[in-house]
């Protein structure tokens, strides 16, 4: 399986439509694994890449990755945290605005 995030996000699509155009081929072929499988890889990296933003301080593109990871898994623990994408969401979310309204107050 890749790490690659273009190439998993282009077969999670591939496959899904496979899967909706003929269900029961999909399903003699393998497909539900193989889609549950990328999604569990896309979702480790989007979780990966959104706390390393966090921690860069560029909370817009970490919003972004853990929405995508959100898409994936709504209700989903962060691999390795208590809290949910939703949680890191509100949180990096929060943390922008206050960077933004120190820059305001600055500028």
């Amino acid at each position: 399986l890749s790490n690659d995030e273009t190439d998993l996000e282009s077969a999670l699509s591939s496959y899904a439509k496979a899967q909706r155009i003929n269900p029961n081929l999909a399903k003699g072929d393998g497909l539900p694994l193989a889609i549950n499988k990328i999604k569990e890889e896309l979702y480790k990296i989007y979780c990966q890449k959104g706390m390393n933003y966090e921690q860069e301080l560029k909370y817009p593109s970490a919003i972004n990755y853990y929405r995508k990871a959100r898409d994936i898994y709504p209700n989903k623990n962060i691999p390795g945290e208590k809290e949910t994408t939703t949680d890191k969401i509100k949180f990096c979310q929060d943390q922008q605005i206050d960077l933004l309204l120190k820059i305001i107050s600055f500028g």
